[in-house]
């Protein structure tokens, strides 16, 4: 059904973004990236447009898109520790680029808007697994209350109009996620396993719903001819605890790891998923097991490659 439909994603260069054109170009879609920079790889059926959006008029809304998928963002809160930032990216840009949609969209074919949001809106006084009602608390970082923000800006243009999907995103991994500099849990373990042989882990109790990015790279691409407008759950149902993720990774790596066991004052979420599954008869495929077994396999060859390591 997506074959020759014409998608334009925002931050498309990024490791969401990277992963979601693969699986929307083997299915035929026609897709524009704007963002920042490079792409990592070159992807069939892909026009790439190097653009600051935080200082774009969003000149490129002059064509005619059936879907847009917004995911340039500041993306995890080490990110966005430099709050003045944070906003100018996540919040200003964001409600610029609505504006401009929304005065776009009576002359254009626009059929779907999918924003990218975090279950790191969700407070800790919630029953597990969490459900999209469940009690919100926004101002633990600026990356949360950025994405708390928006989604009540999402609300205000679904009021509009605008035809939009909201996807609170569990803990995602997989390949052409950032493993320098500010990365998240899974490569930062990856690449000290690979380079170091060893992992340090400041508590292994932790307990969080980890996505397989394909898995949510195909969630995404139902959502687009879906008729749901709204905020929707993306995860697995399941939880695993950080101590089982270094324990495989161990298992593909050989590596040692040294648990901190320093005092664990984090939430445990995990994902109600039932109102995806039923909206887009939609279920995750990839266990963690081969989910973390492909991922290291992407990232042995990535870094070593990089180190020149044998």
């Amino acid at each position: 059904m997506l074959k020759n439909k014409k998608i334009l994603i925002t931050g498309g260069s990024g490791f969401i973004g990277t992963n979601l054109s693969i699986y929307l170009s083997k299915k035929g879609a026609k897709i524009t990236n704007v963002g920042i920079g490079e792409p990592q790889i070159k992807i069939k059926n892909t026009k790439n447009i190097d653009e600051d959006l935080t200082k774009s008029d969003f000149w490129f809304l002059k064509d005619d898109f059936d879907y847009v998928i917004h995911l340039a963002a500041l993306s995890n809160p080490k990110m966005c520790e430099n709050k003045k930032k944070a906003f100018e990216v996540n919040v200003e840009m964001t409600e610029k680029f609505f504006q401009k949609l929304h005065e776009n969209i009576v002359k254009k074919r626009l059929k779907k808007i999918v924003f990218m949001s975090t279950v790191l809106v969700y407070s800790k006084d919630n029953a597990i697994p969490i459900k999209e009602d469940g009690k919100l608390d926004i101002e633990k970082n600026a990356y949360a209350k950025t994405k708390g923000i928006d989604e009540e800006l999402c609300k205000r243009y679904i009021n509009k109009g605008l035809p939009i999907v909201v996807f609170r995103l569990s803990n995602i991994y997989g390949p052409y996620q950032l493993w320098q500099g500010n990365a998240n849990l899974v490569p930062q373990l990856m690449r000290s396993a690979i380079l170091y042989k060893k992992m340090e882990i400041k508590t292994g109790v932790p307990v969080r719903d980890w996505i397989y990015a394909e898995d949510a790279a195909e969630a995404i691409a139902l959502s687009l001819e879906s008729d749901f407008s709204g905020i929707m759950n993306l995860g697995t149902g399941k939880g695993v605890n950080v101590k089982k993720i270094t324990k495989l990774i161990k298992n593909y790596s050989g590596a040692e790891i040294t648990d901190l066991k320093q005092n664990n004052d984090s939430i445990n979420i995990i994902c109600d998923i039932s109102k995806i599954k039923k909206v887009l008869k939609w279920k995750p495929k990839t266990s963690i097991e081969t989910g973390l077994q492909k991922t290291f396999k992407y990232y042995k060859k990535t870094i070593k490659n990089q180190h020149n390591i044998n």
